[in-house]
């Protein structure tokens, strides 16, 4: 008796940092994925085909195809990127700052001064690449 099978994998390659998403239009963190479909012989890969990547949105998991240009280009820029836990718990933080600040219960300075002390417990760069997201998408929603 011959075994075979096939089927579609997804591999998570890379962050691909936070923006609004097209389909919730929610601002959240997406991941870039590999999806590769497969031929199985007694349970074993033996063939990979039809390779396709996506940038997948982690609030509604919406997938949107990348080219090739722009795989590349979103890898190179993942490098530098806070991990999506780290960005989560930045945006989180900042998000309290600001709601903070509109009750009144914080004194009255710019987000981007409050979030600063935010530096101390993350990476320099993380907090300033969190930060300018969400003032984009701040001033987005006005």
């Amino acid at each position: 008796m011959i075994f075979f099978g096939w089927g579609k994998k997804a591999k998570r390659l890379a962050n691909g940092g936070i923006d609004k998403c097209p389909n919730c239009g929610n601002v959240s963190p997406f991941g870039l994925y590999k999806i590769s479909s497969s031929v199985s012989l007694y349970f074993v890969p033996v063939a990979k085909f039809a390779t396709k990547h996506y940038l997948v949105c982690s609030t509604c998991e919406a997938g949107f195809e990348l080219d090739e240009e722009k795989r590349i280009a979103v890898l190179r820029a993942s490098a530098d990127l806070p991990t999506s836990d780290d960005m989560i718990a930045i945006w989180n933080a900042i998000d309290a700052i600001a709601l903070d600040m509109l009750e009144g219960s914080a004194p009255a300075q710019t987000v981007v001064d409050a979030a600063q002390s935010l530096k101390t417990k993350y990476e320099a760069a993380d907090v300033d690449y969190v930060l300018g997201v969400y003032c984009d998408a701040d001033l987005d929603d006005e």
